[in-house]
């Protein structure tokens, strides 16, 4: 029975006076404004139901007992009692855009006056919400939805009543459905997309309110663990500490994004709550699975055993004291160490306690331990708890020793210990040097700092150094040490570093290591930055608020960190956020390319997209069309200019001896300084790949004419010659590079590999590859990636999917893939389709990607289309497959399966399928179920005709053929051989064997 139909039956038991009483206490708690009242004396018990499910949502059912409560009729509150209103996310998503539709439109009908008046009304209620431009009614609702969720309709109604708007007022409490003009396909993603984040929003805080004071310090405790083994950006314990229920769920979102809610799932099963994941959507198939110790930092997998082992022991030592002698123990540890004190305060339990010391202090936690015995005159145990002794498995509890968290700490302290024995061979200035240069790091990367600085300002003990790096900084940690080392002369240590970390002792050098890191990412860092700076630059000031406020949808959907809100939003005097005009938009591209990498170019392009405002997209590549093919070669060419320029630059200086490449630098630093129009622009000394990378950052592609003048400044002209080589066009020049790449990826360069197959009634295939490009020999699938890549996948019937995408205009095109990236990450990759897309006209505009999540189903634009394959760029994994827009004749590729049986009279089976491997395995399964055997033969050679009809003959004049044949998806190649011929409707020959 639905929640409609429970509400009806119930107030149908009502006499007619209790009714009228019912609609008076719907008046009284203010469901409705009292002019509503004449409306309300005619309603019948359905139009009540739909009015409270229309204004209290997801309350309906509760506030419905409340009143009836109040009633005194305690009789009818038996038919509610254990009815649980806990809508899906889809479900939910679905009623938010409901409603963000319905407050577009009413807003939209307000004058721009009017709607200046209805925002400076709703900004005395909502002091600190941002004012969206003053004509601008769809920022407007988006920012009442994401602000109030479901009670968003009633706070508008409530405002629209204070500024006299009556007539607007019925318009939002009419609950019948309205032949509203379905909104475009700009407008509707948009809904979507602010939708689905306001409905995460509403499950994530409804999840975190129902822990208590307790459950929820512990529930910071275990995210802080989390985020570390799961390369999220990190979320430092500053921030936590401080977070009520609601600052939880934004550091949730700004953090992880989508990813948000799997996040929380993993931290309530480390806590042991399972009772609440029924509020969170069940996990979604392609979610990226945890990090491998072994995979990734070979090096530690001792440090990671022992820190282990120490858990396990201190669990096992502590855990044979009674409750009221380990919540003793709990409250000795943090009086005695005061760095652990303010994260011990909420904790009762004995897991999260010892898992916060070992990871503040690691080894040592067993010296401490022991002091606090002493302290608590329990010497009985010290014999248990040496160092040397291996725990006891048996003596641990189950959710003890299969605790995920257990394992997730032991990484966190191994890391730190690593850290500390490397930074423990410093000299005293040089780790004054050290923090110095961490302090500035921390500063760039926008932490909150008063509580780290005064750390490592102060704390000399070098432990704490490593503890505020891994809890700033998290995985970066070993990345930023190394380059801290490298800019100290510590080069020794920054190699010793390298080798223990990733196992690859003697194998690699830490000079040739950071080139290679830094060829591979700072030429693209330069070219998405100009890019975007371009893109940027097209906007007036009213478009960068607009860009702003729509960025947080993008960056939510592709489950990256939003840009901060003081970042976003500097304050100006008066404490209000500053008018966007007054800066210029560099810092804002500088913040997206810090904190969303390669990805900022795509995102800018989405959001210009919800702004309607591809002209920008298309002026910058050149085109006229929609298309942004061009565009992304735009970008490609610019990367491998600057990477050419780059790798130029650096032979260069490996030509100059130290003195001239000091020369050359003091000469770079002027030229800087007097283009900064200020003092001295800070240099490392000595650093040529630092050089090289701020010379990029300045001059760009004029980089080598003016390292060309400095040579000649320092009598170097010998080697002006050299760097004036050819270097690839940039952006301005033939698309030489884009091409080449093109000609690139449908050649044989593709690596092709063989999976491993876990055989099933469902196969999983498991891949793995180095840096390259590489192609399934039994999908099709491509992928380009610049590091080691783990990942499985498996086939997925169309059946229940195919109805929902032609019922959004689009058609299968390709098979539907179950993609889980485990390791690494991958730049590009290449989903295969079936379509002949000879024919097709503008491919780009009519190829699209089915992207299946927990969130629902969502079509994403491609950014390239070859004859066998279409382009998905940094790729967010999840059930993925290629549609094409229906409505249109094309042609596709097919097989044919063929089947036989063992008996005397030979009867074969022959079917025209799509290229879909999830079809064929599921006709291989019901042929041989019959005792049928497949007949290997070769597929048409030319694609057919979709809904065309083939007919199938024999030589054999006594053979049988029935039915025709017919094609509703796609197929593959090659002929020979003749006993069965397929032909078409024109009798000509397609098929024969």
């Amino acid at each position: 029975m639905t929640t409609k139909e429970l509400l009806v039956e119930t107030l149908d038991q009502l006499s007619a006076g209790d009714f009228w009483d019912f609609k008076l206490f719907m008046v009284a708690e203010k469901f409705l404004p009292p002019d509503s009242r004449r409306e309300l004396e005619a309603a019948n018990t359905e139009a009540v139901a739909e009015l409270m499910m229309r204004m209290c949502r997801g309350r309906c059912v509760e506030e419905t007992r409340k009143i009836l409560l109040k009633m005194r009729r305690q009789d009818l509150l038996h038919r509610l009692a254990g009815v649980r209103e806990n809508p899906s996310l889809i479900q939910r998503a679905g009623v938010m855009a409901s409603d963000l539709e319905l407050l577009m439109e009413t807003l939209s009908a307000l004058s721009g006056g009017g709607l200046r008046e209805f925002w400076e009304r709703y900004l005395l209620l909502e002091p600190s919400a941002l004012a969206p431009p003053r004509t601008d009614p769809e920022i407007a609702a988006i920012s009442l939805v994401q602000s109030h969720g479901k009670q968003s309709v009633d706070v508008t109604r409530r405002i629209l009543v204070d500024i006299n708007q009556n007539h607007l007022v019925q318009s939002l409490l009419d609950c019948r459905p309205r032949n509203r003009k379905p909104p475009d396909d700009r407008r509707s993603a948009l809904i979507h997309k602010a939708a689905t984040m306001a409905a995460v929003k509403e499950i994530l805080l409804e999840t975190l309110m129902d822990l208590n004071h307790l459950d929820l310090g512990n529930f910071k405790i275990f995210l802080n663990f989390e985020s570390f083994q799961n390369k999220f950006p990190q979320i430092s314990w500053s921030d936590l500490k401080k977070s009520n229920c609601k600052n939880m769920v934004d550091l949730l979102m700004g953090s992880y994004g989508r990813q948000c809610l799997e996040v929380t799932r993993q931290v309530l099963m480390d806590m042991n709550r399972t009772d609440l994941l029924e509020k969170l959507p069940e996990k979604s198939c392609g979610a990226e699975e945890k990090l491998s110790v072994e995979e990734l930092w070979p090096g530690l997998i001792d440090k990671v055993e022992a820190m282990e082992s120490v858990i396990e022991l201190l669990l096992e030592t502590v855990g044979d004291l009674s409750e009221e002698e380990q919540m003793f123990f709990i409250t000795l540890l943090g009086q005695s160490q005061r760095d652990v004190a303010d994260r011990l305060l909420a904790v009762k339990e004995l897991l999260p306690a010892v898992l916060v010391m070992v990871q503040m202090f690691g080894q040592r936690s067993v010296q401490m331990t022991r002091q606090v015995l002493k302290r608590m005159r329990r010497t009985d145990l010290l014999p248990d708890i040496s160092a040397s002794r291996r725990p006891q498995a048996k003596k641990l509890s189950a959710d003890q020793r299969s605790s995920a968290a257990l394992q997730k700490v032991a990484l966190i302290a191994a890391f730190k210990q690593l850290l500390t024995e490397i930074l423990s061979d410093l000299k005293k200035q040089e780790l004054e040097d050290f923090k110095k240069s961490l302090r500035s790091t921390l500063s760039l990367s926008g932490k909150n700092l008063w509580y780290p600085s005064m750390r490592l300002r102060f704390g000399p003990f070098v432990p704490n150094v490593a503890n505020e790096m891994v809890e700033e900084l998290g995985l970066q940690s070993v990345e930023v040490s190394m380059e801290i080392l490298m800019d100290i002369n510590r080069s020794d240590l920054a190699e010793r570093l390298l080798e223990t970390s990733s196992g690859l002792k003697g194998k690699v050098s830490i000079d040739e290591y950071q080139r290679v890191t830094m060829l591979n990412t700072v030429p693209g860092k330069m070219a998405v930055r100009s890019t975007l700076l371009k893109m940027m630059m097209e906007l007036g000031h009213s478009d960068v608020w607009r860009f702003k406020r729509l960025l947080q949808f993008t960056c939510f959907q592709k489950s990256l960190p939003e840009l901060p809100v003081s970042v976003l939003w500097p304050m100006n005097w008066t404490g209000r956020a500053a008018d966007p005009g007054l800066e210029g938009p560099a810092d804002l591209v500088d913040q997206m390319v810090k904190r969303l990498g390669g990805e900022s170019v795509g995102v800018a392009q989405e959001v210009l997209m919800d702004m309607n405002r591809t002209d920008v997209v298309q002026k910058l590549a050149g085109i006229r069309s929609g298309s942004t093919e061009e565009f992304q070669s735009l970008l490609f060419q610019k990367e491998a200019s600057l990477t050419a320029i780059m790798e130029k630059l650096l032979e260069t200086f490996e030509d100059l001896g130290e003195a001239k490449f000091e020369h050359f630098q003091r000469v770079v630093q002027k030229s800087l300084s007097r283009k900064a129009g200020r003092g001295t622009v800070a240099m490392e000394t000595g650093r040529k790949l630092k050089v090289a990378e701020l010379m990029l950052e300045q001059f760009d592609e004029q980089t080598l004419d003016m390292a060309a003048l400095v040579l000649k400044q320092i009598h170097r002209s010998d080697l002006v010659q050299k760097i004036s080589g050819n270097i690839p066009a940039g952006p301005s020049g033939p698309s030489r590079v884009a091409k080449g790449r093109e000609e690139k990826l449908d050649s044989s360069c593709w690596t092709e590999l063989v999976p491993e197959v876990n055989q099933t009634e469902s196969p999983t295939y498991s891949l793995q590859s180095e840096a390259g490009l590489f192609e399934c020999s039994v999908s099709g699938l491509r992928w380009f990636c610049s590091e080691r890549v783990v990942f499985r996948y498996r086939f997925c019937s169309w059946d229940g999917h195919m109805e929902r995408m032609e019922s959004r205009g689009y058609r299968p095109a390709g098979p539907l893939l179950d993609i889980s990236l485990i390791t690494g990450r991958m730049t590009e990759v290449f989903l295969p389709h079936w379509i002949c897309v000879d024919d097709v006209r503008k491919p780009l505009e009519q190829f699209a990607v089915l992207h299946m999540d927990d969130c629902g189903d969502a079509v994403e634009k491609v950014s390239e289309v070859s004859p066998s394959h279409v382009k998905l760029a940094e790729p967010v994994f999840s059930p993925r497959a290629v549609l094409m827009r229906a409505g249109f004749p094309v042609k596709v590729y097919c097989n044919m399966l063929l089947y036989r049986t063992n008996t005397a009279f030979l009867t074969l089976h022959v079917y025209l399928i799509p290229r879909d491997p999830a079809l064929q395995q599921a006709m291989d399964r019901k042929e041989s179920s019959y005792g049928y055997k497949v007949i290997q033969k070769p597929d048409p050679e030319k694609s057919l005709k979709m809904n065309d009809y083939f007919f199938l003959t024999s030589d054999l004049e006594a053979a049988e053929v029935s039915p025709k044949m017919s094609i509703k998806a796609v197929a593959k190649h090659k002929v020979r051989q003749t006993d069965v011929v397929v032909k078409s409707i024109h009798t000509q020959k397609i098929w024969k064997c």
